[in-house]
């Protein structure tokens, strides 16, 4: 799975498992990449940040879900 190119749609479809286990990746992604940078292997603030991006839209759609669930 490519953690760049998450549509929105395919995230909202996810279920709340599945967003977890999403939310993980791009965590670890996102450290992985930070420590790429800290050691000087290249320049890779253009996919963190949009691995930040993700992250935070995974976020969103999973509060959402909870929200719903709640109000349910």
């Amino acid at each position: 799975m490519d953690l760049i190119k998450l549509d929105i749609e395919q995230m909202r479809a996810y279920d709340k498992q599945r967003l977890l286990e999403v939310e993980e990746d791009l965590r670890k992604e996102i450290n992985k990449l930070k420590m790429d940078i800290f050691a000087e292997k290249g320049k890779h603030s253009g996919k963190i940040n949009s691995l930040k991006k993700n992250l935070s839209r995974i976020l969103t759609v999973k509060n959402s879900h909870e929200n719903e669930s709640g109000k349910g």
